[in-house]
Order: structure tokens, then C-alpha cells, then sequence
């Protein structure tokens, strides 16, 4: 992990890979999907859209003129549209931000809005992998690291599956075509860790499944 300031040889990358080294897919989430999914913008929406409506009739049913009543939904309407406003702004600069890498020996998030950073996941510490497909094309794509390996929860935020605090799992959030990603990612780890594989003198192989992109994420 590494603060990441200056300039970019390559978007996304702090540094230009090193020799054998390929990209292979790169891409950002999308910030509707961000700010849907992630930040949860429509059940925010429904709920202010409630206690809007909640408060209206509380008013009236009090004896309030209709004017008041107004007037007193209006404070609320306007806190509710600034909440979701910077909601929205949040997700705009998180898809504008973010750079997700594949390249043919790691994974690599540049993440972060006011302190960019860059985080390193080689497929050598990656011990499986998950797709979660939505019907609207995009999705998600989990990444199980070995025991040995953590990485800060709110370091990677909201880069990383929900809910794991003890076991965080970087995650490829709110991208199209996510199958397209997942496939990359199959092969190439199934690539390097073959090589890894034949680099060993006894010629044993990596036990992780090289498959998991196809597993469906819970």
C-alpha cells in the first residue's frame, strides 16, 4: 500500500510494470451504481420522502394552515436534497478516483478521493475469488486473500466486500460487464500460478481453484 501523488506512467499505475508484466483490463465503477448500491441512494430517498409526507400530515392533522405546514416540509425537503445532493457528489468523485488494474501477475486498486493510493494484491497471496452479476449488467468481484495477508478494512472502503471486518476482501465494485473481468482474472491467475508452479523444484501446484470467478458471491 502506497500514497500516490504524482504522476501516473500509466493511469492507474503509480509505476510502469515491470518486465513481463502486462495490463490486461483496467476499468472504474460506475457512479450511479455507487451511489444506488453502495450508499443506498434510493432507500435514503424513500426515507426522507416519508418523514416529509409524516411530517405534512402531523401538521395539519395539529390544526397547522396548509402554509405552515408547507413552509415546515420545506425545511425538510431541503436537508433531505442536500443529504442526497452529497451523496451523489461522493459517488461522482469515487467512480472518477478509482482505477481497478488486472495485469498478468496482480490485481491493483488506485483508490481514494482526497489521499489517492495504490494497493497491491499479486496472485500469489489471492486465495479465491468471487462474481456477483446484476440484472443490470454490472457487478461485483470479491477477492479472498490467504491468511497471512490483510488488508485494512477502511483502507480500501468501500473497495471491499461488506461486512468482512476480521477477514477484509478487496472487491471490484459497481463495474459493467463484469463477467468480461472475471474471466481475466481466472486466466491470468491460472497462468501465473502455473508458472509459479514449474519455478518449484519438487513441481508441485498451487492448491487454489483457478475457476473461482465463476462462483456467485452471497
Amino acid at each position: 500500500m502506497r500514497d500516490d501523488s504524482a504522476f501516473e506512467p500509466i493511469k492507474g499505475l503509480p509505476d510502469r510494470p515491470p518486465e513481463g508484466e502486462r495490463v490486461l483490463w483496467q476499468g472504474a465503477p460506475s457512479w450511479r451504481v455507487v451511489a444506488r448500491r453502495v450508499f443506498r441512494i434510493r432507500w435514503i430517498a424513500a426515507y426522507f420522502a416519508l418523514a416529509i409526507i409524516w411530517q405534512f400530515a402531523a401538521a395539519v392533522n395539529d390544526g397547522a394552515p396548509i402554509s405552515n405546514a408547507i413552509g415546515a416540509s420545506a425545511v425538510l425537503v431541503g436537508f433531505a436534497v442536500g443529504a442526497i445532493g452529497l451523496f451523489i457528489l461522493i459517488a461522482i468523485a469515487v467512480g472518477r478516483t478509482t482505477v481497478y488494474t488486472i495485469t498478468s501477475k496482480r490485481l491493483v486498486f488506485r483508490v481514494g478521493m482526497a489521499l489517492p493510493m495504490t494497493i497491491n494484491v499479486p496472485f500469489k497471496v489471492v486465495r479465491n475469488a468471487g462474481l456477483k452479476a446484476f440484472k443490470d449488467g454490472t457487478g461485483d468481484i470479491a477477492i479472498a486473500l490467504d491468511a497471512e495477508t490483510r488488508i485494512p478494512y477502511f483502507a480500501l472502503w468501500p473497495h471491499t466486500r461488506p461486512w468482512r471486518f476480521s477477514r477484509p476482501e478487496p472487491m471490484i465494485r459497481c463495474i459493467e460487464n463484469p463477467e468480461n473481468a472475471a474471466a481475466i482474472i481466472a486466466q491470468a491467475y491460472k497462468v501465473e500460478a502455473d508458472g509459479r508452479a514449474l519455478s518449484k523444484d519438487n513441481g508441485t501446484r498451487s492448491s487454489v481453484s483457478t475457476h473461482a470467478p465463476a462462483e456467485q458471491v452471497a
